[in-house]
């Protein structure tokens, strides 16, 4: 908790400075869900990715896009039950670039969903819920997507799941 309010803290103070570089997607969203594995494999999900080979590239900050789909991936893995599962999905469109990851968690209830993006913003009372965090990892992706000069978008129903992603302008300079 204290790592995720010291970096959301360091990215707000160098309001969105970003350090660019040519970036892969497909690479760069692999590496992020590298450490989830072990806590998705004990939790019996199914963590997939379905990335396609011929992605353009983009320019943006490596290490941040890296820790916006960590976030991504986080919430997904932890927000979702013994025997579900998460993907990770990217594509081309146009001139942008998109990345969703979907689950089959608990989903979000529709009065909450508008404000998940929000600074400190949590499904439960944090004392109930259960879960870690202080709820700003997705403030924190919408933040770095922003930056970057893209959108974020989610869309849930509870009980059946959640997807959240974002879309980025390819060959921005």
């Amino acid at each position: 908790m204290i790592d995720n309010l010291v970096k959301f803290a360091t990215f707000l103070s160098k309001q969105g400075e970003l350090n660019l570089t040519t970036i892969d997607l497909g690479s760069l969203a692999e590496n992020a869900l590298l450490p989830l594995t072990f806590q998705a494999q004990r939790k019996g999900l199914a963590l997939e990715t379905h990335i396609p080979d011929n992605l353009p590239t983009l320019r943006g900050d490596a290490a941040l896009l890296g820790e916006a789909i960590y976030h991504l991936g986080h919430n997904a893995v932890k927000f979702t039950s013994t025997g579900g599962q998460v993907s990770l999905r990217a594509w081309a469109e146009g001139d942008m670039l998109h990345l969703e990851v979907k689950d089959t968690g608990v989903g979000v209830p529709p009065d909450k969903l508008p404000t998940l993006w929000d600074s400190f913003s949590q499904m439960a009372d944090p004392l109930q819920r259960g879960m870690e965090g202080l709820g700003l990892g997705l403030a924190l992706v919408k933040y770095v997507v922003h930056a970057h000069g893209g959108e974020v978008w989610g869309e849930s129903k509870e009980n059946v799941g959640s997807t959240f992603g974002f879309k980025l302008p390819v060959g921005r300079e």
